[in-house]
This record gives C-alpha cells, structure tokens and sequence, in this order.
C-alpha cells in the first residue's frame, strides 16, 4: 500500500507540478502537526501529509515508542532548475530557525527521481526527531545522521506491512552462505548503489533491524541504539555486542544470527500455492528413487517398484523422497493436494514391503494427474480467451460508473447558497 502509493505520488510530482520559476507558497500540515509541505498542487500535498503520517505511525510502532511534542519536518518541494543539475535529490538537514528547532526536507523534482526514495527520507527526518527530541542540536554544532542500515532497515520493514518481503531475494541471499564483512557492510552508502545493489543493501538491514527486534532488550534496544551507537563501524560493532547478549564477545556469532534472520524472512512465501502446472512439473521431477549401486547413482521412477525394493539404502532413498513431497505438499496446488498424500501412502507401503495392488494405484495416479493438468490447461485457456476476446464487449456495463466519476471530478458549480459562496471564497483564497 505504502510503496504503491509513494510510486504514483512521485510519478504523479514528475508529470504534473507545474515547473514555472515562481516561488512555492503554499503549504498543507499533517493531522499529526509534524509535518509541513510547500508545493503548489494542493491535492498532492493533502495526499503526502496523509502518507507521511502513515509512515510516522508506523515507525513509531516498529520502535515500540511514543512521541511527546514533534518537532517540525518542513518538506519543499520544488523543481529542478538548469543550474541545479549537479545536486542532490534530496537536502536533508537539521535548522536552528528563530521559531525553533526543525529538520527540512528540500525535493528537487525531474523524471528521473527515484520513486523508492522518498519514504527512506522521511524515515531518516523522523529518527532525527527522535534522536534529538529532548535536546536539538544549537545552531553551529555538529549532529549525526542515523545510521543508513537502520533507516534502510526501518523503511524496509514499513514497506513489508504492506507489501509481502520479495522472499525469493532473500533464500538467494541466504544460498551464497557468506554474510558480508559488517564492519564493511557498515561503511556502505545506500544512494551510490544502483537499484540490484540497493535491493540487496535494504534485505541485508531489514534482517538485522529483525533480529534485534527479536532479541533482548528488543524495541526499546533499537530506540537506545539511535540514541547512543557510534559513527564508527568498529566501535558499533562493541557496542552492539554489549548491548546484545546473544551476539557473544565482539559480535563474534553476528553472521550466525544475521543468516537466521534471513532464513526467516525467506519464508514468507511458503503459504503460496505454486500453479497447476508448476505443481506438476516439480511432482514429476520428484517422483524418482535414486540408488547407489556398484558405485554408481541409478535413477528408478515408482512404477518400477519390483526391481528395486530389495536394494540396499531403500529406505533413506524413499524417506528422502517423502520429506520431498511433504515440502511440495505446502505450497502445491489444492487439486494436487490428495495426489500427493496418495503418493505418501504407497512410500510407505514400500517401505513395508506392501506391494499388492501398487501397480494399479500409480497407474491410477498416473492417469489422474493427466486428467487434472488437462482441465487446469483448458481453464487457462478459456480465461486467456475470455480476456482476449469478451472483456472489451463487457466494458459498456461499466460506463455508467465511469461517467459518475467523470461528473464527480468536473469542476463544481458555484453555490448560491450563502454558506455555500462562503466556503468557496475561501477554498478560492486558499488556492492563491
């Protein structure tokens, strides 16, 4: 929902603000009085306020925190002129304005802006908040970031409230079975990364951020953390062993923890259930006995039960075989689902040396898993064509709601209604 909806704001800043050279004088402020956003489209500052808002909820919960009085974070977003072609996208930076303490956000707005970026700064304005909530820095002295693995760590685990984590990146991550060096990994800035190197620079932090969530003194430890952990690689790395009983002397089980993590997050998909066909194509491929025999590997599919099941290491080769299908089974598709507990059934019977009327049931099975992957082929096939072909037809039943938005988003007439003229004097008034 978050990453959605952030995607079609930038887009929508990119395509949309105007790019005149006057200045920005309007302005909207969030339901929570943190935040103050100056563009000129009114309609795309409601809209972040609200986003931003979300954000810092949600922030705020993954911290397990509350926060007293907020101190102001003015976001202006303008766009990018010619001779401001070299900076940044982005200016964060903490001010000691006469009216008191705020940390400005400055957007300089072209095509090319990173649409994924935006939340991560309003998650590093946010921690800077909190940081120096109970004393902001003076005008002059020097203050420190957050550290980018935390806020990269934090943005990611907001975005996956919403959006399931890519798990399919993480079990890659965890296949390579070497974590980085951290001290390393620390120094690492995220916005010199291109977009695979940052992908992989946000799973490694959010399984951090995870697991020290999950270890004592858990939240609370992260909002100590941003309260007190050095700049330094090194010195964060003896500060997080000490404040991390778990890691053990210098942090030195961090990999071992770090890998867990992952692993956890790798999971997320395994509720997801694979297509018929995919369902199919890994059955088939399992359905094989391997056996060692005169020092070689001999493959035998099911069918050919009677020429193997007086071989030595048959019953590791089908146990193997079952943990395989019970595994499949999670994630199968629900037709396959008694298919598979019926394969489980003749493992078994294998293994007691069971073996009337086995032939008959893998045939049976056989045939029914042909009859099963037909059907689900000729859906696939109807749905494909039905979309193809009917749901063009199909669009008129929708016109009349199409055409209720159209009325609802043309400009409104004038009240005559006394109230009425007042309220829209004064939305005039705010749109100057």
């Amino acid at each position: 929902m978050v990453r959605t909806l952030f995607f079609l704001l930038v887009f929508w800043l990119a395509v949309c603000l105007p790019h005149g050279e006057g200045a920005v004088t309007n302005r909207s402020v969030s339901g929570s009085q943190q935040f103050t956003i100056f563009c000129e489209d009114r309609a795309l500052r409601q809209n972040l306020v609200s986003a931003f808002d979300e954000i810092r909820r949600e922030l705020l919960a993954e911290l397990g925190v509350q926060m007293g009085a907020p101190i102001p974070i003015f976001v202006n977003i303008t766009p990018r002129k010619i001779l401001e072609f070299r900076r940044n996208t982005w200016n964060l930076r903490w001010l000691d304005a006469p009216e008191g303490a705020r940390v400005q956000l400055d957007i300089l707005l072209d095509d090319n802006i990173r649409a994924n970026g935006l939340q991560e700064q309003i998650v590093k304005a946010l921690l800077l908040t909190l940081k120096y909530q109970n004393k902001p820095p003076l005008g002059g002295e020097t203050y420190q970031d957050p550290p980018a693995w935390l806020v990269e760590g934090l943005s990611e685990k907001i975005r996956q409230r919403s959006t399931p984590p890519d798990a399919a990146l993480y079990r890659g991550l965890l296949q390579a079975k070497k974590m980085p060096v951290f001290a390393d990994w620390m120094r690492i800035k995220p916005e010199r990364l291109d977009s695979t190197g940052l992908d992989i620079y946000r799973a490694h932090a959010c399984a951090l951020v995870n697991f020290l969530q999950a270890e004592t003194p858990g939240k609370s430890g992260l909002r100590r953390l941003l309260n007190n952990i050095p700049s330094d690689p090194g010195q964060s790395i003896a500060w997080l062993a000490a404040n991390y009983r778990s890691l053990g002397p210098e942090a030195r089980d961090l990999p071992k923890w770090w890998s867990l993590s992952l692993a956890k997050i790798s999971a997320a998909d395994r509720y997801t259930s694979r297509t018929g066909r995919d369902t199919e194509e890994a059955l088939a491929s399992l359905l094989v006995v391997s056996l060692e025999q005169d020092g070689q590997t001999i493959d035998y599919t099911l069918e050919r039960f009677e020429e193997f099941n007086k071989a030595p290491g048959l019953a590791k080769a089908l146990n193997l075989l079952r943990a395989d299908l019970i595994r499949l089974s999670v994630q199968a598709h629900p037709m396959y689902r008694p298919i598979l507990a019926d394969y489980e059934e003749i493992l078994a019977s294998l293994q007691k040396r069971k073996l009337r009327g086995l032939a008959e049931k893998l045939a049976g099975l056989e045939a029914l898993r042909r009859d099963i992957s037909e059907r689900l082929n000729e859906v696939e096939t109807y749905l494909t064509w039905f979309e193809g072909t009917q749901m063009q037809s199909s669009a008129s039943e929708f016109e009349g709601y199409f055409e209720l938005m159209r009325k609802y988003q043309s400009p409104r007439a004038p009240s005559q209604e006394p109230i009425g003229r007042y309220l829209d004097s004064l939305e005039v008034e705010f749109k100057r």
